[in-house]
């Protein structure tokens, strides 16, 4: 949900299959989130002029509020642990994460092309 929500504050008027397209998500999966995020009042579909099926979402007021929240509370702990952990440390994780990402990515192109 908070990627989600990251990518609807980030450019406006998102579609659920842009965020699908970047997650490299099902858009059933971001779909799901989307009604959560619906329900819970923290985003809204106006009306796509691209498309009729498929709306435009973005964060309501609330929604960014509750987004910077987590962010805040998530740098303040990234703060805290960051002397614990050493440079190299971080640059083989960022490494294993863009590995990872492609490699799912790659996953995702083969599951939809086939």
């Amino acid at each position: 949900m908070h990627a989600v929500m990251s990518s609807l504050a980030v450019g406006r008027g998102r579609t659920v299959p842009d965020l699908a397209r970047e997650r490299a998500v099902s858009r059933q999966h971001i779909q799901s989130v989307i009604n959560e995020l619906l329900e819970a009042g923290l985003a809204v579909a106006a009306r796509n002029p691209s498309h009729r099926r498929s709306p435009l979402l973005e964060l309501t007021d609330e929604g960014l509020r509750r987004l910077r929240t987590v962010e805040a509370r998530e740098a303040e702990y990234l703060t805290r642990i960051a002397p614990a952990v050493s440079h190299l440390e971080l640059a083989a994780t960022a490494r294993l994460f863009d590995h990872l990402e492609r490699d799912l990515a790659a996953q995702m192109k083969e599951r939809t092309a086939g």
